[in-house]
């Protein structure tokens, strides 16, 4: 019982870091505030809804909403019934979407295709967010979505960033967010933390075809980002739907197809040698267990898996000692100063 207390509070804390919400305020005709309206917040994509009440001064909110398309209806006793349409939210956004209930004879539905203003007033944070299908067309050389924080305005990176993934993700958090120290960043996975005490390193990078939003908070944002001195990178990963939908894919690099870089030609160095083989899929939408159980529009589910195999060996040109060092004579050591040997 205590461990489900636990991970349910736990569970509450993560979604203030990457849901949404749909706030707002009905009125009637005259502009007064219409109290008790009933709002329903449907989920495009899995047709769930979750319904609120305005209060006394007509303003109602629905919080916890992941991201992702939605439709919004206002109804109650003796006005029209107003329904909006193709509501965007992002993640770790705000939407305001206000109404106007008119009195109605007889059952009406008003159908509004108004879209909804994108200026944020009910949040000051300043950020990016790269929306399912640039994350997915985006060019990553080693498919490490962490590569993204390049498209954002105001950072830089090292250059292990975006191609940290043939040895270790924690590489990954080197980069300076709006002026601030390198390695000073909270990157969240799905509203958990996702970062260990090696400078901020990033503990799991997910597969391209896995994530749904990539978000960088990069100033002014609110208290719930704590624990980095920088910016906070908000990844979220795709969930199934009421629609089957995947991917399958394989990437091959070889040095056939590469071009030497101009140190080393100029050296008069060889290409480096690059096999690699980098596969997966990705698969969601809803449970469905033949005979026995239909979750379409109930349980959904998302599966990925990605692969990678490479031969990829470093070339180093290093000294070793010389036999007189080994064993203890140094007379014959000699230390370049000012273009002369001493």
């Amino acid at each position: 019982m205590k461990a489900g207390v636990v991970l349910f509070l736990s569970a509450c804390a993560f979604g203030q870091t990457f849901n949404a919400r749909i706030t707002g305020t009905v009125t009637d005709a005259s502009g007064s505030a219409v109290p008790g309206a009933q709002i329903t917040v449907q989920h495009v994509e899995t047709s769930i809804a979750r319904k609120a009440h305005t209060g006394a001064s007509g303003v109602y909110d629905v919080p916890l909403l992941l991201s992702g398309t939605y439709e919004v209806k206002v109804e109650s006793a003796g006005m029209e019934t107003v329904l909006r349409r193709d509501i965007k939210l992002e993640v770790n956004n705000t939407v305001t979407a206000d109404f106007v209930l008119k009195v109605a004879a007889v059952a009406t539905v008003v159908d509004v295709t108004a879209e909804v203003p994108l200026l944020q007033t009910e949040a000051s944070g300043v950020g990016t967010t790269l929306e399912t299908q640039l994350v997915q067309d985006f060019p990553l050389i080693e498919r490490d979505v962490m590569g993204l924080v390049r498209a954002i305005p105001g950072i830089i990176t090292n250059p292990t960033v975006g191609q940290a993934r043939g040895s270790r993700n924690v590489f990954d958090s080197e980069f300076s967010v709006a002026g601030g120290r390198s390695s000073m960043n909270e990157v969240l996975l799905d509203g958990a933390a996702n970062t260990i005490g090696d400078f901020n390193g990033v503990v799991i990078v997910p597969p391209q075809d896995s994530v749904q939003e990539f978000r960088v908070e990069t100033s002014s944002y609110s208290a719930e980002f704590g624990r980095s001195g920088g910016g906070t990178v908000n990844i979220v990963t795709k969930a199934g739907t009421t629609r089957y939908h995947g991917t399958a894919y394989y990437y091959h690099q070889n040095d056939a197809f590469n071009a030497n870089s101009f140190t080393n030609n100029r050296n008069r160095i060889a290409k480096p040698f690059l096999r690699r083989h980098q596969f997966g899929y990705s698969l969601g939408g809803p449970l469905w267990i033949p005979k026995l159980y239909r979750g379409k529009s109930k349980t959904f589910f998302f599966s990925t898996y990605e692969g990678r195999r490479e031969s990829n060996p470093v070339d180093q040109l290093t000294s070793v000692p010389t036999a007189a060092q080994v064993s203890g004579d140094f007379s014959q050591t000699v230390t370049l100063v000012n273009g002369a040997y001493q």
